[in-house]
This record gives C-alpha cells, structure tokens and sequence, in this order.
C-alpha cells in the first residue's frame, strides 16, 4: 500500500470514527454544556453510635435540604434497625430515632451533597429604610445567647452604625474579627464573646448577629458543617443578614463576607443544638466526609466515556487534568512553532510552565518566573567565567532558585502577603530549567533574542494555562474522548505542512509576488 493511500485511510478513520461515535451520543442523549464541568460532590456520612440505652430514649438532629445554594440527594441509611421519623420545623428537616427496646444501637444515615458558590453584591450607597413584615420581628429581637438589647451590645453596635448598610456591615465584620480566634467548644454567647475577647465560630457569629440586630438590620445565625475530605466531631454556625430581600451569608472566623464557599453545608436556620437527646444516654456521633468529582453528565453519558477515572478511581483532578489536556496544550505550540512560526524555549516547556501556573495566581507565578530569572541571569555568567561542568552548574541554578522561592515565601508570610505564600507552590525544577536556558541564550546570542524568546514562550505558556484551567474541556474529553483521534488527525495534516509560516510572510513577500 502506498503512503499516499494509507495516509488517507488513517486519516479517514482518525477523522469519521468520532464523529459518529459524538453523532450517536449527541441522538441518545444530548448533553449541555454546562453539564460537562467537574464539580465537587461530597458524600456525607453521619455515624450514630448509641449504648447504655435508658428507656423511652430518642436522638434528635437536623438534616440537609436543598435549597438554591446545595442540592442534597440518595438519602440511605445501613446499620441496625431503628425507628425514624421526620418532622418539618421553621428551623429546618429534623429526624427522630426512637430506641426504645434497645441497648446497643450503630446506625449511619448518608446522603451526597454540591454545593454552590454565592457571592453578593450589596451596594455602596444602601441607605437603612428597610421595610419589612412582622415575620421579620423575630430577627430583630434579643435572644438568650444573642443579646442585642444588652447595654453594652447596643452601645458598640451604635458606635459601628454609619449611614449605609454595607458600610455598617464591614465595620461590625472587621471588629468581630479581631477578636481573638479560639477553637474551644464551650458555649459562648455575645456579651461573652466581649468579656473574653476570644471566640469560636459559635461565639463570633452569636456576636456579629447581635450587632445587626441592634442596629435594625435583621440577621440571624446558621447551622451546618464545612465539608472536606476528612472525618470530624464539628460543626460550624455562620451568619446572615438581611437585606433588600436576600439573606446575605458572613462568616467572621473564616473571613467571608457577603459570600459563602460551595463546601458550606446548611443544616438548620437559628440558634439551635445540632443534636438533642436523654441525658443520660451514652451517645457519640461523626462525620464521615468524602469528597468526589462528579456531574449530572456522568450518568447520562452513553457510549465510551472516562468519567470513572474522576469519580471512581479517585485520581486528583490536578493529575487528570495534566494526562487529559497535555497533548491539547501540545497541539497549541505544535501549531505556533509550525504554522505561525513562533520559537520558543523548548517544544513542552511552555506546556510545563503553562501547569505550573494553574493552582497559583497568574500574577503570583509570573512574578516569582520574573524574579528567578534575574536572580539566575546575574548567577549565570559568573558560572561561566568559572568554567564549571554543566550538571554541577545545573544544581547550583536549582539549588538558588530553591532559597530565592523560600525567600520570597516567608517574606511574604511574614508581611502577611498571600502573593509570597503561593510562590512554594511553584515546582521549582520547571523554574530552574527556563532560567538556565533563558540565561544561556543570553550568553550565547544576544540579550534580544533571550527577551524575544522568553516573551514568546511565556505567551503560549499562558494559552496553554487557559487550556489546563479549563474544566469545560476536561469534562468534555470525559465525556468524548473519541475526540483524541481528532486530536491525531489534526496532528498528522499538520505534520505535511509544508507552506509558509505566518511570520515567514513579510520575508518573503517579494519572492511571491
């Protein structure tokens, strides 16, 4: 068979295989876009462990709903055989186990939660006339732990008051927060919170509430537990405030304001226990929290699809999305070094700076690469003049580069800059090896074409870190990784490419006209 005929066969089966495989999916069931998007998803576990079981004995708490921030499904429960009931109350879905009868009782009910990220907006100008009906009395009133009417509460309240709502929300957030952190467990109410100048999460928002309240501005606090891939005895009580129609989230402790991460899991709404039931019963409970990748595109994939590899086999998205979107991030340079004519440090380099970019600031990385450079720049030339052999000289580069990173590091920790924290972050070996390199063309040609160089291959760098970054792409070679043969086509057509570059063109401008 000759080259020509069986370059068109390959080329005819990398090309029409997919598409009728993405044609075939697309019939059965088609797919938004959107859906595609890897999100965390979150398996839940509460464990009840219970013995020494007195009579007419019952354990009582509150679980998840959803609502427009989490979606709460596949509600099971396993272990030993207890009576459940479930009451709808204003503060929330509360479950009973009655174990009467009983004297030793293990049980865990799960459920799997996805959050949402919510983010609000209050404005500059947001003047205090709020008009609200009498259901809203209750979130303006005194309670046992959140005392709003205390003289002193209504005195630091009235000194933090200003004009606007938000103005008046930031100063309540910045005094509240100050106060000391303390991860006691105890109880602590408002006026305590004062007295002690420390607080956990319960006795920070019991206060910031409490504020709110005594300045007209209805809030209240609520119940749930920040969801992470451990196993914990811990929840957590946030705050929200009322206003212009929303209940607007804060969080004091973790330093969340107007805003509420997607791992935050609500579960009931005001000053309540988690957990209620007879003192004299020997109970302990847990959390036990796994995290997963997950979307609704997963179930409704037919055909060929990878989605196991993220929701299955666990593989870290950071590692998945480095095999899935590498040779996508290598097709980009492939196609600016053969058809636009772009050189750069490398052909996978800017791919590795491109990874390395993407859990950091893009600010943050491109400073510590600007820096490092410099650093390496200066070094360089002094190793030359030396005369020192190339793997010694290597690990000389490496091991500056290393005590520039940390230095950067903990003088940004220090400065209480998250700018310098982020720069240990930064795989060194990637650093030092476009250091070395720029510093050598630098030395070799000229300081134009080293800056001409290190411009290029940061500019693709960049697109390749677009690439990486992007979780649409990921979910859509989960969910069509057919597309990899398009991927081979598009490589082998670019490997007969034998016309100009793009940059070649004003070069040779005369010659073809």
């Amino acid at each position: 068979m000759s080259g020509k005929k069986s370059y068109l066969i390959i080329a005819a089966v990398l090309l029409g295989l997919p598409f009728l495989i993405s044609v075939y999916k697309y019939n059965e069931n088609s797919i938004p876009l959107e859906e595609l998007i890897p999100r965390d998803v979150y398996e839940v576990e509460l464990e009840l462990d219970m013995s020494d079981i007195p009579a007419d004995s019952y354990v009582k708490t509150y679980l998840p709903q959803s609502d427009h921030r989490q979606i709460v499904r596949n509600h099971s429960s396993i272990g030993d055989s207890v009576e459940m009931q479930f009451f709808n109350e204003p503060s929330g879905l509360k479950a009973q186990w009655n174990l009467t009868g009983l004297d030793e009782v293990l049980y865990t009910y799960q459920y799997e939660v996805e959050g949402k990220e919510v983010i609000y907006e209050i404005p500059e100008s947001s003047p205090f006339e709020q008009y609200f009906d009498d259901s809203m009395s209750i979130f303006l009133a005194s309670e046992p732990f959140i005392q709003s009417t205390h003289p002193r509460i209504d005195a630091l309240a009235q000194s933090l008051k200003d004009e606007h709502v938000l103005s008046t929300l930031q100063a309540n957030f910045e005094f509240v927060n100050q106060i000391e952190n303390s991860n006691t467990r105890v109880l602590t109410d408002a006026v305590s919170v004062l007295e002690l100048n420390r607080a956990s999460c319960n006795g920070k928002s019991r206060l910031f509430t409490a504020l709110c309240r005594a300045q007209g501005i209805p809030a209240r606090v609520i119940g749930g537990t920040i969801l992470e891939n451990i196993e914990k005895r811990t929840s957590h009580l946030w705050s929200e405030a009322y206003y212009n129609g929303t209940w607007i989230p804060f969080d004091v402790l973790n330093k969340h304001f107007a805003t509420l991460p997607a791992n935050y899991l609500k579960l009931y709404t005001g000053d309540k226990f988690l957990f209620s039931y007879n003192s004299n019963l020997d109970f302990d409970y847990q959390f036990i929290i796994r995290r997963k990748y997950k979307t609704f595109a997963e179930a409704q994939a037919k055909g060929p699809h990878l989605w196991p590899l993220l929701s299955e086999l666990q593989i870290p998205l950071n590692l998945l999305r480095t095999i899935m979107l590498l040779p996508l991030a290598a097709l980009l340079i492939a196609i600016f070094r053969n058809v636009v004519g772009i050189k750069t440090f490398g052909i996978l380099l800017p791919a590795l700076i491109g990874l390395a970019l993407v859990n950091v600031d893009l600010a943050t990385g491109l400073l510590a690469f600007v820096v490092v450079i410099i650093v390496v720049s200066l070094l360089h030339p002094l190793l030359e003049k030396w005369s020192l052999l190339h793997v010694p000289k290597v690990v000389i580069i490496l091991t500056c580069v290393i005590l520039t990173l940390l230095i950067m590091g903990s003088f940004g920790f220090f400065m209480e800059w998250e700018i310098g924290r982020q720069m240990i972050f930064l795989p060194i070996v990637i650093i030092s090896i476009t250091a070395e390199k720029f510093a050598k063309v630098l030395i070799e040609e000229n300081s134009k074409d080293a800056f001409k160089l290190l411009g290029n291959t940061f500019g693709v760098a960049l697109m390749t870190c677009l690439i990486f970054k992007s979780k649409v792409l990921l979910g859509v070679f989960l969910t069509y990784p057919e597309h990899y043969l398009t991927l081979l086509f598009v490589m082998i057509l670019l490997g007969r490419w034998i016309g100009l570059r793009v940059t070649e063109y004003d070069r040779f401008a005369p010659s073809i006209k």
